[in-house]
C-alpha cells in the first residue's frame, strides 16, 4: 500500500515539474473575499463594497436571500473585478433584511472560497403614525408612536430649533421616555422609521414624523397688576396684568382670592404671548373697594389635555378707587372715597394739567382728604385738576398700592 501511495506521489510531482519545463502557468485558486460590507441603501436597494481577492479575478458571484442559509429565494449575478469592487442589487422589499455572499470567480472559472454572509437592510418606507406627547416632566418628555412595517428601530432628531438637533437610536419600542432636556423649553422631535443590521448597518427611512413637545413650564414669576381697566371704568370686570413668560407654556391659568382668604373669587385662562395680559371676569365687579391677589400658572397641551406647572407666588393688588370731589368752602376742595378693605392708608395726589407731574399731597387714615393747595401754591380758582387716591397695604416686607392710572377731573370754579 505504501508503494502505490508513493507512486502516486512521484507521479504527480513529475507531472508538475513537467508543466513547468513546458512553460504552462500553474495558477493557485482565488483567494478568499474579506471586508465585505453595506455602505449604503434605499428603501428598495443596498449598495455593498468588498477587497478585492487575491488571484487573476475575472468577476465575483454574488448571490443574495432572505434566509442567512440561502435556501429561500436565493438569487444570483455577477460583478466584473475592480480594484475596488462594489454593487448595487435593485428591486428589494422596503424594510428587509437580505443575506449576501460573495464568491471570486478567476478567469478559469474556478470559483474561490465564499465571503462570510452578510446582512444587508433596506430602509423603511412609511411614515410613523401617531408621534406624540404623552406626559411632561420637569426636565424630560414621554413620545409614544405606532410601529412601522419592516423597522426594528427607530432615529430621532431633537433640539429646541431645527439647525441645532440632537440624534438618538431608539430600539423596537414604540414609546420613549426622553430625558436630560433643559426645564420650561419646547422641543421639536423627528422620528424616522430604521432598519439595523447584525453588523450594525443603519438603514433610515426618509419619511420622518414630526411633533411638538414641552418640558413642564416652570413656576411663574414677576406677576404684577397694571391696571384695573379702562379709565372711563375702573368698576369694569377686567384686569391688566403681567408675568414672565414661559418658553413651555401654551397657555396660563389664573386664580384671584380676597387678600387674607384662599377661597378663590374667580378663576379663568388666557393664551396671549403679550407681555401685558388683559383678565375679564365678572365676579370682580363686585370686589372694587377690597384688595386682592393673584396667582398664576403656565400649562402645556398633551393630548388634548392640559399639564400644569407649579403656582406664581401671591401678588396682592386693588382696584382703583372712586373718589369724590366736592369744594370745602372757598379755596378748598374735599377728596372723598369708599373704605378699602386691607387698606393700611391712603395717598392723595394732585396736577394741574394732563401732561404735568403728579404732586403728593399726604397721606391719611381718613377717607377723605381736604384739598387747598396744587405742590406749594394754593389752588387757582378757573383751574382744571386731575385728583387721584391710591390704597396702600403693607404686607411683610412689600408695600401694595391700588390702580394708580384712575383720576377725577375736577374743574376748580370761583364762588358766586
Amino acid at each position: 500500500m505504501r508503494s502505490i501511495r508513493a507512486y502516486a506521489v512521484m507521479a504527480l510531482l513529475t507531472i508538475c515539474l513537467a508543466g513547468i519545463a513546458m512553460g504552462f502557468d500553474v495558477q493557485a485558486a482565488p483567494g478568499k473575499v474579506s471586508g465585505l460590507k453595506q455602505t449604503d441603501d434605499t428603501s428598495n436597494s443596498v449598495t455593498l463594497r468588498w477587497n478585492a481577492a487575491s488571484g487573476s479575478i475575472e468577476k465575483y458571484r454574488i448571490a443574495v436571500s432572505k434566509d442567512a442559509s440561502f435556501s429561500v429565494s436565493a438569487t444570483e449575478n455577477y460583478v466584473t473585478r475592480s480594484s475596488a469592487p462594489s454593487c448595487i442589487i435593485p428591486s428589494r422589499q422596503a424594510g428587509t433584511s437580505y443575506y449576501v455572499r460573495v464568491t471570486p470567480v478567476d478567469v478559469d472559472g474556478t470559483l474561490g472560497t465564499p465571503s462570510d454572509v452578510l446582512e444587508a437592510v433596506t430602509a423603511p418606507s412609511a411614515r410613523p403614525a401617531g408621534f406624540k406627547q404623552k406626559k411632561a416632566e420637569k426636565a424630560a418628555v414621554t413620545m409614544g408612536w405606532k410601529k412601522v412595517k419592516g423597522a426594528n428601530g427607530y432615529s430621532l432628531s431633537y433640539g429646541i430649533s431645527a439647525g441645532n438637533l440632537k440624534t438618538k437610536w431608539v430600539g423596537s419600542q414604540t414609546q420613549l421616555r426622553l430625558s436630560g432636556l433643559k426645564k420650561n423649553a419646547k422641543y421639536l422631535l423627528y422620528l424616522s422609521p430604521a432598519r439595523k443590521s447584525a453588523s450594525g448597518y443603519v438603514a433610515v427611512g426618509e419619511s420622518r414624523a414630526q411633533a411638538l413637545a414641552s418640558t413642564l413650564p416652570a413656576k411663574v414669576s414677576g406677576v404684577r397688576f397694571i391696571s384695573g381697566g379702562s379709565n372711563t371704568s375702573p368698576r369694569a370686570g377686567q384686569l391688566y396684568v403681567s408675568w414672565n413668560q414661559s418658553a413651555a407654556a401654551d397657555g396660563y391659568q389664573y386664580e384671584i382670592s380676597a387678600y387674607n382668604s384662599k377661597k378663590v373669587i374667580c378663576k379663568g385662562e388666557v393664551l396671549s404671548w403679550k407681555k401685558t395680559m388683559i383678565l375679564q371676569n365678572s365676579k370682580l365687579t363686585g370686589f372694587a373697594s377690597s384688595f386682592l391677589r393673584i396667582r398664576v400658572r403656565g400649562y402645556t397641551v398633551i393630548n388634548g389635555k392640559k399639564k400644569y406647572g407649579s403656582w406664581s407666588d401671591y401678588h396682592t393688588f386693588a382696584k382703583s378707587l372712586d373718589v369724590k370731589i366736592a369744594r370745602q368752602g372757598l379755596d378748598q376742595l374735599r377728596a372723598s372715597w369708599s373704605k378699602v378693605k386691607g387698606a393700611k392708608n391712603y395717598t392723595v395726589y394732585i396736577r394741574e394739567s394732563s401732561s404735568s407731574v403728579y404732586r403728593k399731597l399726604g397721606t391719611t387714615n381718613d377717607t377723605s382728604y381736604v384739598i387747598s393747595r396744587c405742590g406749594k401754591s394754593a389752588l387757582v380758582h378757573g383751574q382744571t385738576y386731575y385728583i387721584k387716591v391710591v390704597a396702600n397695604r403693607k404686607s411683610g416686607s412689600k408695600t401694595y398700592t391700588s390702580d394708580k392710572s384712575w383720576y377725577t377731573k375736577v374743574f376748580f370754579r370761583e364762588a358766586w
